[in-house]
């Protein structure tokens, strides 16, 4: 029996001519220290809605855009596209001259260790159902004004900002829970790929302290997160670590 593979999915970048609105996240999931440039579409005459600090109820044709580049150079493109049945997932690579990014499925592992994902790693992080990750609606609730301001974004109910984990104005347990929360928490919860494992790291979760010295070996060792990255991040390990010393 032979299964099609239907795509919704354009074969290159260039083909999408969907207007797009950029957004920033207060915190980012590390992805190996590369820059990430993040672009989402709403269909015309639809918007994105917010009603909590999860995520927000996304219209069909949705389309979110991340670019990962290196020293300047673009090596991938990560693309969601909100179907009628659900998210579709598809990874664009960039040629050598950076004019265009063409749809790939099989993934691969660069010389210098990065690793750009096939569509069942995708699924590892973002569910047998994807979903995205880091546009739940408190890690842009700063941009809330601008993305209302552009037509797309319609937002209302108890909202509250997850915080970026970089400001040192803020205590030192919300920077790090709010560094778990996006770095780990998609596995660690209950329908995660971790859910076998008690550990709960979405920013409101109680860490139980049993678990202190084991996230911070798996850190040092760079063994999690288990994909999506093959560096240790030390500002992120020095967080965690400093984090752990205060828990009882």
């Amino acid at each position: 029996m032979i299964l099609l593979l239907i795509t919704f999915l354009f074969p290159k970048l260039s083909d999408y001519k969907q207007a797009t609105v950029p957004y920033e996240v207060a915190t980012p999931l590390f992805s190996d220290y590369t820059d990430k440039e993040r672009m989402i579409s709403i269909p015309p005459n639809e918007k994105m809605r917010i009603t909590d600090n999860g995520l927000p109820q996304f219209p069909q044709g949705t389309i979110l855009f991340k670019t990962f580049s290196s020293k300047g150079i673009k090596i991938e493109t990560r693309v969601l596209l909100k179907t009628a049945t659900g998210w579709e997932a598809g990874t664009y690579v960039w040629d050598a001259a950076q004019q265009d990014a063409y749809l790939s499925r099989k993934g691969e592992k660069r010389a210098n260790g990065y690793i750009i994902p096939t569509i069942k790693q995708c699924h590892s992080c973002h569910g047998q159902e994807i979903q995205p990750i880091g546009i739940k609606a408190r890690n842009i609730y700063h941009q809330i004004p601008a993305l209302k301001q552009s037509g797309i974004l319609e937002a209302s109910g108890n909202l509250s900002p997850l915080p970026n984990w970089q400001d040192t104005t803020i205590t030192l347990e919300k920077r790090a829970r709010a560094y778990l929360d996006v770095n780990c928490a998609h596995c660690h919860n209950p329908t995660g790929m971790c859910n076998k494992s008690d550990l709960r790291l979405a920013y409101e979760a109680y860490l139980n302290p049993k678990y202190k010295q084991r996230i911070l070996k798996y850190m040092q060792n760079g063994r999690m997160p288990l994909l999506g990255t093959h560096m240790i991040h030390k500002e992120g390990l020095a967080l965690i670590a400093n984090y752990i010393t205060t828990l009882q």
